[in-house]
């Protein structure tokens, strides 16, 4: 079936989202301190993993435990749901990503993303597709700041992610190029 194309949308303002594994290489404790600078932001979290606890604790002591929800596992249905509410879906990963899944899964839903400035990401969110930020807790305030203030701006990088994500990492594309691979192989 024919999925219909998303509808890159500005999302509710404020309103911020991670997906993932709540550990330390996935960076949500400076998430957690950049949002806690930006007193008009909420941040809603899916997932769960061995940090929740003190992360939640760590909310707690940084005053936002009020502007902060931890959902826990969601099933896709209610994920891509959180997309369609989120200004913007954040990636503050302080791994060198081989591929960023959730950030290319954000891409193609036609939602902004702000992510670490290394591994992967660098190659999805250039070019104006996302934000693209480094590991510190003021730059990632500054970035959210400015993916939050300016809606049109969220759907233009959502739209350019969005036509990257169907140029570049749509299956069949990608086997047309590895078949144009192959066969220039044999020649």
């Amino acid at each position: 079936p024919v999925v219909p194309r998303p509808a890159p949308g500005p999302g509710t303002d404020g309103l911020l989202m991670f997906a993932g594994r709540l550990s330390k290489e996935q960076g949500v404790d400076l998430l957690l301190k950049a949002v806690a600078n930006i007193p008009w932001a909420q941040l809603e979290i899916a997932g769960d993993g061995p940090l929740r606890a003190s992360l939640e604790g760590l909310a707690r002591s940084l005053g936002i435990e009020n502007r902060v929800r931890f959902h826990g596992w969601l099933s896709l249905d209610k994920i891509g749901n959180l997309h369609r509410r989120a200004a913007a879906v954040c990636v503050p990963s302080l791994w060198p990503e081989p591929f960023g899944y959730v950030a290319a899964e954000a891409m193609a839903a036609a939602r902004p993303v702000v992510a670490a400035d290394g591994g992967a990401f660098r190659e999805l969110l250039g070019e104006g597709r996302g934000w693209l930020c480094p590991p510190s807790v003021d730059e990632w305030a500054t970035c959210l700041t400015q993916a939050l203030e300016d809606p049109g701006e969220r759907c233009r990088r959502a739209e350019r992610a969005l036509q990257f994500v169907c140029s570049e990492l749509d299956p069949v594309n990608v086997a047309h190029r590895y078949l144009g691979i192959y066969e220039s192989s044999t020649d």
